[in-house]
């Protein structure tokens, strides 16, 4: 099991200038963005603003913080609409898509996979306050990514860790974590699987 701590990663600006991105986890260790097998970000969208493409990736998408996105994308009629704390939206990398924000800047989450190599499943989760739920990873990785408010974290032979907003956990198939909001809380949860 693994801790990202989101106040230690590093942004880096766009090159369009339209925005910043936040990398918290890519695999393997050290990849770039031509050779990783996944890749699991945040951006800070300040623009109307193409994205970039990505051959052979495949992409999920939803809304953190914001109104959200109107997205145009290469092949299908009418814009895709994302709102904050929506459905992901998923859709291939390699296609031409371009973003209009609805109603000022917005923080995106953005899950990337490589074709053939792994596949993600990526849903959004409310949390009641002092109800405590068990997360056993059902996949070959599971992410979990905090939203809200500060969370008590213990798992089998651990001490309790605090976790922050959007600080990554990442833990293995058969791992099982136990999670106790002090508040009513949000998480996101990344499946990520072999093909």
């Amino acid at each position: 099991m693994d801790i990202i701590r989101f106040n230690q990663c590093q942004s880096t600006q766009w090159k369009n200038g339209g925005g910043t991105t936040t990398q918290l986890i890519i695999a393997p260790p050290g990849a770039g963005l031509d050779n990783f097998d996944y890749r699991v970000s945040m951006a800070r969208v300040n623009s109307d603003t193409p994205f970039s493409q990505f051959e052979a990736i495949d992409r999920q998408l939803l809304i953190l913080e914001g109104e959200g996105l109107a997205l145009e994308i290469e092949g299908k009629e009418g814009a895709a609409t994302l709102l904050k704390l929506g459905p992901a939206l998923a859709f291939a990398g390699e296609l031409m898509i371009g973003s209009k924000l609805l109603a000022g800047p917005v923080l995106d989450f953005n899950v990337m996979t490589r074709r053939g190599h792994y596949r993600a499943k990526t849903e959004y989760l409310r949390l009641e306050k002092n109800v405590g739920i068990n997360q056993e990873c059902r996949s070959r990785r599971c992410l979990l990514i905090f939203l809200t408010q500060t969370l008590c974290l213990t798992g089998e032979g651990m001490p309790a860790l605090e976790l922050q907003t959007y600080d990554l956990l990442s833990y293995e198939a058969g791992e099982t974590i136990f999670l106790q909001p002090q508040a009513a809380a949000g998480i996101i949860r990344v499946w990520l699987d072999r093909p």
